[in-house]
């Protein structure tokens, strides 16, 4: 399902790479001096976790949109 939208995937999870990076950063490291170098660094990992984000997004997400759709439909 999620193939043919790779791009778009891909794109999203580069965003919130980014945006979650940086935000943690801001909270844990305050100190400017050290906040500014950890910026700096946090995107070199990027390609390797995009990789495995979207790895690990196709394997589980059928079933996470599957469980989340029957929590909806479901009687009580």
């Amino acid at each position: 399902m999620f193939i043919r939208e790779e791009a778009t995937v891909k794109l999203i999870f580069d965003s919130l790479y980014d945006i979650g990076a940086i935000n943690i950063i801001n909270k844990k490291f305050p100190f400017p001096p050290l906040n500014r170098l950890l910026k700096s660094i946090v995107g070199v990992p990027k390609p390797i976790a995009k990789i495995l984000l979207f790895r690990w997004f196709v394997a589980n997400c059928p079933g996470l949109l599957t469980n989340w759709l029957y929590s909806k439909v479901r009687f009580k």
